[in-house]
């Protein structure tokens, strides 16, 4: 009986191991090719979604060092679109598989990816949001509101939890607010959090990050609520 081949060695070179370094430095050098990398996933979220060099941290993602991703969605898994991995793989050390395809370095829309039919092969490290990269971070920044701002919407999330007034939760809630928007006079975001005081899984460290991209290894849960005619409204997810 012939052996099977993985679906990625048909008709397709063996992965030539590289460096993201050497790949945006020469990047007609792998244009084409089948490459194996290393590195830490971005949020992926919106528009974009890349790999950085395993070094890379903070809010500020290296501009020029890094290569976007387009997943191999693995069509057919889920209505013919595949599988989202941004919620999966976001802010993770990682060893990829992927071709290069340096077309959108120089003009493409949207994520323009340089890596198509993206796997991921082994996962290295995990990390909570606060400590991944995330170069919106310093754009979508949030503060605590006064305390009697925000006491109410604690007050309405702790009750569609089911926790009655006056009573005890090892759930935190805390609530953010915009910084043109400190009074909470218009939105804010609201948390619920289970993970150890202090710690960067805790709480988010971004409005990114509390609705659109939180990490596998956060211990929070956030919606986004807004302020009308004297009330407020939480958003399901």
């Amino acid at each position: 009986m012939p052996m099977l081949l993985p679906a990625l060695l048909v008709g397709a070179a063996v992965p030539a191991v590289a460096r993201i370094e050497d790949v945006v430095a020469r990047p007609a050098a792998f244009d084409g090719k089948w490459l194996r990398l290393r590195g830490q996933i971005d949020q992926c979220t919106h528009f974009d979604c890349a790999i950085c060099p395993e070094d890379a941290s903070g809010a500020v993602k290296p501009e020029n060092k890094c290569l976007a991703i387009e997943w191999d969605r693995q069509v057919g898994s889920r209505r013919e679109i595949g599988t989202d991995f941004d919620p999966i793989y976001r802010y993770a050390s990682v060893e990829i598989v992927a071709r290069f395809d340096k077309t959108c370095l120089e003009a493409c829309t949207d994520r323009a990816p340089v890596l198509l039919k993206t796997r991921v092969e082994q996962v290295f490290k995990r990390r909570p949001s606060a400590l991944g990269v995330n170069r919106q971070r310093a754009v979508n920044r949030m503060i605590d509101p006064p305390p009697a701002a925000a006491a109410p919407l604690i007050a309405l999330l702790r009750h569609l939890n089911g926790v009655a007034e006056g009573a005890s939760s090892p759930v935190r809630y805390r609530v953010f607010a915009d910084p043109d928007d400190r009074a909470l006079e218009n939105d804010a975001i609201i948390c619920r959090s289970a993970g150890v005081d202090g710690g960067p899984a805790t709480w988010p460290a971004d409005a990114d990050s509390a609705l659109l991209a939180r990490s596998t290894e956060d211990g929070f849960k956030c919606f986004f609520a807004r302020h009308a005619d004297g009330q407020w409204a939480i958003a399901p997810d």
